[in-house]
């Protein structure tokens, strides 16, 4: 027997420092500084006093890890291991299940020889993604280093060992096919599934440790067709950074296992060219990488997002909710948008498409502080998902900017006399004095008038709605008006004036103001 136990714990080997001690009479656990001994191993496996590990040594490597699962949900139930033993020959890893004594599951990784601690992480988070487990698992070593920054050393945690009280015990292993195992066949089934530094290494070069989560997640455990596009271009950026020579191929060998309904040839190429032709960044906000995201693994990926990618993202997440856009159909278009479920109405486009203004504005009418984001996010990330559900008004056109300016001319024409037949030059001399006047140009019966008084006009009548070019662009396609050069009786320069044909409308008469003669 003294020699199965060697063997036990030469499988776990751990920290030389401390040690765990588990007295399952009175349910107390204690850490214990020193050297573990192997009659610690001997009473533990007796049924005397359980042994915990600490598995990281000081140089921050390991002789076996471990994924923790616990059933948090409902401790009156065991996880089941033989599903997790059936998933784990599925995906050929080497990877042993013990019962834990609370009735999780302890897969256990073991080394032929000391194992660098952060790959034995990395890659037992990579398989702890991939076996989907539906219940909380821990990674152990915790650490990848026991050294702290000043130089000083941790204790380490430490994980329960298996086969407490030999063949009796309630926390056996099962083999490939779901059977328990006594404790020296558990002792030939764990020397056979050790794995050498090198064996490791290849492992991990097929796992995409480096790569984000999320991008992992898609990799090991698959994409629903719906996603698929949007899946394959995150794979994408990061392939092209870790294998920029070979990123084409790899993204396409993987389209044939990522997703249930393969992209076909001609559309995975498509993506893949799309999403290589710039440094684009990753789809951290939308789905499937939404879904998916862990931020604070991500940023100590080689591949994963910077450290100012995730402050922006934090600051996204901060956001209120934005919904329900509206185009208001008047001229200049004017919109409106949901935050918070409040509607912002009014909104000029210039206004809309600029982070700033707006949160100016929603400042102003919610009492609500937005972070600061980019113009590029705002437009990507708030805008550009609202526009397909995008919500369109007809607005009348008395209404609009250009209704309005096309009113208001109407009535500034009743201050000429609209009963002139547009003959006689000296009616222009009112011109002079900013009143329109009615003239003949080019044959055509037209209301005369200085560009200057019709602005004022509408500044009097506070309708500055429009002003330079965009109000004469109006009352070019609204009014017909043009403008030219009128010789006035009596002056030596002629005078640059604006002229519109008199229509019907224009002479009936509008309920407008009295107006009072300006000289």
């Amino acid at each position: 027997m003294s020699g199965l136990i060697k063997d036990f714990a030469d499988l776990f080997v751990g920290n030389l420092r401390s040690y765990g001690q588990y007295d399952a009479k009175t349910d107390r656990a204690v850490t214990e500084k020193g050297e573990v001994a192997f009659e610690h191993y001997e009473s533990h496996v007796n049924g005397g006093t359980g042994l915990g590990i600490v598995p990281i040594s000081d140089g921050g490597t390991v002789m076996f890890g471990a994924l923790d699962v616990d059933n948090h949900d409902d401790r009156s139930k065991d996880v089941d291991l033989a599903g997790l033993v059936e998933k784990i020959e599925r995906h050929r890893l080497p990877l042993v299940v013990c019962r834990s004594k609370s009735g999780g599951a302890h897969c256990y990784l073991f080394g032929s020889e000391w194992l660098p601690a952060k790959t034995v992480i990395r890659m037992l988070s990579s398989w702890r993604d991939m076996l989907q487990i539906p219940h909380k698992v821990e990674v152990f070593p915790k650490q990848d280093s026991v050294v702290t920054k000043s130089g000083e050393k941790s204790l380490g945690n430490w994980l329960n060992l298996c086969y407490f009280g030999g063949d009796a015990t309630n926390r056996y292993a099962l083999d490939a096919g779901g059977n328990k195992l006594s404790f020296e066949l558990f002792i030939q089934y764990a020397q056979s599934k050790r794995i050498s530094a090198e064996q490791l290494t290849d492992m991990a070069g097929k796992e995409h440790l480096e790569a984000p989560p999320c991008i992992q997640k898609m990799i090991h455990t698959g994409v629903e067709s719906g996603a698929r596009n949007e899946a394959m271009y995150n794979v994408v950026i990061y392939l092209k950074r870790a294998h920029p020579e070979t990123f084409f191929d790899d993204a396409m060998a993987l389209n044939k296992t990522m997703f249930d309904r393969p992209l076909g040839n001609q559309e995975a190429r498509k993506v893949i060219r799309s999403a290589s032709r710039r440094d684009y960044q990753y789809k951290c906000g939308e789905e499937p990488c939404k879904s998916l995201c862990d931020r604070k693994v991500c940023v100590t990926r080689e591949y994963g997002i910077t450290s100012d990618e995730a402050k922006a993202l934090e600051a996204y997440d901060s956001l209120p909710q934005f919904s329900d856009l509206i185009e208001y159909q008047s001229d200049p278009p004017r919109w409106g948008l949901h935050v918070n479920g409040k509607l912002i109405a009014n909104i000029p486009t210039v206004v809309l498409r600029d982070p700033n203004t707006m949160g100016t504005l929603i400042f102003e009418q919610l009492k609500i502080n937005i972070p600061k984001i980019t113009q590029d996010a705002w437009r990507k990330r708030i805008l550009d998902p609202l526009i397909p559900n995008l919500r369109v008004v007809e607005v009348p056109k008395e209404a609009s900017a250009s209704g309005v300016i096309a009113q208001k001319f109407s009535e500034f024409v009743q201050k000429a006399d609209l009963s002139s037949d547009g003959r006689d030059p000296q009616d222009r001399r009112a011109l002079t004095r900013n009143i329109p006047v009615v003239q003949e140009v080019d044959g055509v019966r037209c209301i005369v008038f200085k560009g200057i008084a019709f602005s004022e006009f509408l500044k009097r009548n506070k309708a500055e709605l429009q002003q330079g070019m965009d109000l004469w662009t109006t009352l070019r396609r609204e009014c017909g008006a043009n403008h030219t050069k009128m010789r006035i009786p009596g002056q030596n320069h002629p005078m640059n004036v604006w002229y519109a044909p008199i229509s019907s409308d224009l002479e009936d008469k509008v309920d407008a103001p009295d107006f009072t003669p300006e000289y």
